[in-house]
């Protein structure tokens, strides 16, 4: 029974450390779990927002992004074109050195002598120094460690070096004091061994002298600060990419990051992957465009009917109006809309526009409430009012009333009218999945 609860821990603390954190506020990649999705969508409404890839060596890997921002169905649409409006993103880092372990003269057969044991020491010591670095240039260019990994293994180094010194700022300044030290003290040593023992043989001294000539080098050659850069270079902006913003202005937002080494690794990790997050603002004012059909209805003057002269006599006739039976008038134009983002499939407008009939021959212009069904890709329903010019007969006359031809004008007379009011609805739209085709 507890072995079978030790797996089910063991099991819960591997997906839990694996699990790709999204939120409205970031979205966090660990780049070593290849389980988890790449590519994210989310809303978001207010506020700043961050992208994060953790565990990613940039010593290694090429890290590029690029961001792009759209705001959804702004073009005018083509069905308005020409109608004038009123003015109302190698394995080797290039500061990696390769500092070989040199084969240092061991004096730890002639223990009856102190300077002997104490250059023993500052050449074990400088020797530890040398392997430590190269385990450093090891962990820059691993790309399968995590960067928890990674600091555990430079404070193991860091445990080394500092002998039991205090290990709060050694890696900032006593490191390269302790070095520093060790280097004069083997030094001095080694010229008080050549200087007070006069039974060194020839080999010996020449041996020694190559000994504190490499000793000099080490500190000549800088290697004191490379250890130390490779030791600094070990943190999280080098394992960890992030990009923010304060806030999310445009209906979309995408961001594309891509990863690509910089030369062939040795582990089992896509040498090139791509991570995109898409950001659909879910808040805000919002006024956008849409086109598509038109119906408007009225009475007869709304509709336009045509006058004409229907005899009743010789000499005498009334005013009727043609009824062609039509009771719409249809016609394709666009609207304005004026509203507020939301989350939700459904959301509220106020709109205002135009449309012209079948013929081109008139404008009918618009004010309604509309009700829009999606974001991008959407259709709209509207209803409201139309206003149109349209022509009606002079108020000194009435139609269905008998009139002499002999005292009537020739032709009926008519006069314009602006606005006229009707009412109408709409189902306009924006898509654009066959608009390339």
């Amino acid at each position: 029974m507890k072995k079978t609860y030790l797996l089910v821990v063991i099991l819960f603390s591997m997906q839990t450390g694996f699990t790709q954190n999204i939120s409205d506020t970031a979205v966090i990649y660990d780049f070593l779990n290849l389980s988890q999705k790449l590519d994210v969508d989310l809303k978001k409404c207010r506020g700043s927002f961050a992208i994060t890839i953790n565990n990613v060596n940039r010593n290694i890997f090429e890290v590029s992004n690029s961001k792009s921002e759209e705001n959804y169905n702004i073009q005018v649409p083509s069905v308005l074109q020409g109608i004038k409006f009123p003015s109302y993103f190698n394995l080797a880092g290039s500061s990696k050195l390769e500092i070989k372990k040199r084969e240092l003269i061991n004096f730890e057969k002639s223990t009856g002598h102190s300077s002997r044991e104490g250059l023993t020491s500052v050449i074990n010591y400088l020797n530890l120094a040398i392997d430590a670095n190269n385990e450093l240039v090891c962990l820059l260019n691993s790309c399968d460690l995590s960067l928890t990994q990674i600091n555990t293994r430079k404070a193991e180094i860091l445990n080394l070096l500092a002998e039991g010194d205090d290990i709060e700022g050694f890696e900032r300044q006593g490191l390269k004091e302790k070095i520093n030290r060790k280097i004069a003290l083997g030094l001095n040593l080694g010229r008080d061994i050549l200087k007070n023992d006069s039974d060194l043989s020839t080999e010996f001294k020449d041996s020694l002298k190559n000994t504190l000539k490499e000793i000099n080098d080490f500190k000549l050659d800088n290697k004191v600060t490379v250890l130390i850069s490779n030791l600094n270079k070990i943190n999280k902006n080098t394992f960890t990419f992030r990009i923010s913003i304060d806030k999310i202005k445009k209906d979309e937002t995408n961001f594309k990051i891509t990863t690509k080494t910089k030369q062939a690794i040795p582990c089992d990790l896509p040498w090139e992957r791509e991570f995109n997050v898409k950001i659909i603002k879910s808040c805000g004012f919002k006024m956008d465009f849409s086109s598509g059909l038109f119906c408007n209805f009225g009475n007869s003057i709304f509709r336009d009917d045509k006058l004409f002269k229907n005899e009743i006599t010789d000499s005498t006739f009334q005013i009727s109006t043609v009824n062609a039976g039509k009771r719409i008038i249809p016609g394709i134009g666009a609207l304005l809309h004026f509203h507020l983002r939301t989350p939700y499939l459904i959301s509220p407008a106020i709109s205002l526009g135009v449309s012209t009939t079948s013929g081109f021959d008139a404008l009918n212009f618009h004010a309604g409430l509309s009700g829009i069904i999606g974001s991008h890709e959407r259709v709209i329903f509207t209803v409201g009012l139309t206003a149109r010019e349209v022509s009606k007969l002079d108020n000194r006359y009435n139609t269905f009333t008998t009139y002499n031809k002999t005292k009537f004008p020739d032709e009926i007379p008519t006069s314009k009218i602006f606005p006229y009011w009707g009412g109408f609805v709409s189902l306009t739209y924006n898509i654009y999945q066959f608009a390339t085709k």
